[in-house]
């Protein structure tokens, strides 16, 4: 039995569970991690805690839900990714098998949309919308997924500028996300890094995958930073050199895309007065949303950002806590899996 001291203490642990108290005391706040599935939504009085000596205040618990989120896979189709890598089997075929994965594993989770680039024509056309953003469209992607890569050009900056104007990426009910898979540079004359940096202030983020050695690091590594989905380390981006890694990084983002955002089911009084930890240790907010996480009052959403989103979601075992009033530890644990998030 776990007690608690503030006047007013907010808690969400990894599993999704808030508790709230407005007076002194204890009560069980149990994440129901445990038994295998999401905790229960019931409002119950807890009971005190008899080591403690402290009578119940009527705690209430509270669900919180993970938000389902958007995600648009924008995939080069320029030629090389008909090189073969490692295996002896080529890019373009790795690619596409490792999106079938990611979007079967995740298909009820996520809400995916596919295009590649460049489009068919012009070689540094934008792209061609293949698959629109929606639920369930496994399907329909795997249909859409053409048998060679047969594009001349690279055009980054003008896919992802297509990709942020699609209607479905405007939701503001849910976390919004580019996932960009590419084996090289820009050859249209285009500069991603501020596109990217646009759509992450119009509340899209995007993964980066560099697949293979054609890349610019430094440039995917910023983008990356400033999509708001860095990785700690060198380079920022996530980096797949053959099946296995790209298959390891797809799977990644597709966790991160689901355990990063979280709609809390009351609003904060204040919400300047939200703590986060992670495995016991405090995370900064961080309002340029860089390596952190940052509350969204209009919507009551809790998002991590960058290498501490990456932490959270290649360890399914870290505690995650978030309370509110003050910095009560009386919420810690620690499953001893955060690294700390940072970001080299």
């Amino acid at each position: 039995m776990k007690t608690l001291r503030s006047p007013l203490i907010l808690a969400v642990f990894f599993s999704s569970v808030f508790a709230a108290c407005n007076c002194g005391g204890s009560f069980s706040s149990g994440t129901g991690a445990d038994a295998g599935g999401p905790p229960s939504a019931d409002a119950s009085t807890s009971t005190a805690d008899p080591d403690a000596g402290i009578q119940s205040c009527g705690g209430q618990r509270f669900e919180a839900t993970a938000v389902q989120p958007n995600v648009l896979i924008n995939l080069d189709w320029s030629a090389s990714m008909e090189e073969e890598i490692a295996g002896g089997r080529n890019k373009w075929d790795i690619a596409t098998d490792a999106v079938r994965a990611l979007t079967t594993q995740f298909d009820s989770r996520i809400r995916f949309g596919y295009m590649w680039f460049p489009g068919e024509g012009d070689n540094c056309s934008r792209g061609w919308m293949a698959v629109q953003v929606g639920d369930n469209t496994a399907a329909q992607i795997h249909k859409s997924l053409m048998p060679f890569a047969l594009g001349e050009n690279t055009p980054l900056a003008g896919a992802l500028a297509m990709a942020s104007e699609q209607p479905a990426l405007a939701d503001a009910t849910r976390a919004n996300y580019v996932l960009l898979i590419t084996d090289g540079q820009d050859t249209c004359d285009g500069y991603p890094v501020p596109v990217v940096q646009s759509m992450f202030n119009n509340n899209i983020k995007t993964f980066v995958v560099g697949f293979g050695s054609g890349v610019d690091p430094d440039s995917l590594s910023q983008m990356a930073i400033s999509g708001g989905t860095a990785v700690p380390g060198n380079p920022n981006y996530y980096r797949a050199d053959d099946q296995g890694s790209l298959e390891a990084a797809l799977n990644l983002i597709g966790q991160s895309a689901l355990g990063c955002d979280f709609k809390l089911t009351s609003t904060p009084p204040d919400g300047e007065k939200i703590y986060v930890y992670i495995d016991g240790m405090l995370v900064q907010r961080d309002p340029a949303k860089v390596n952190g996480w940052q509350y969204a009052a209009s919507n009551d959403r809790v998002t991590f950002y960058g290498p501490v989103c990456h932490a959270v979601a290649k360890n399914p075992s870290a505690k995650v806590t978030v309370v509110y009033g003050c910095p009560d530890d009386v919420f810690m644990e620690s499953s001893g899996t955060f690294d700390g998030g940072t970001l080299n």
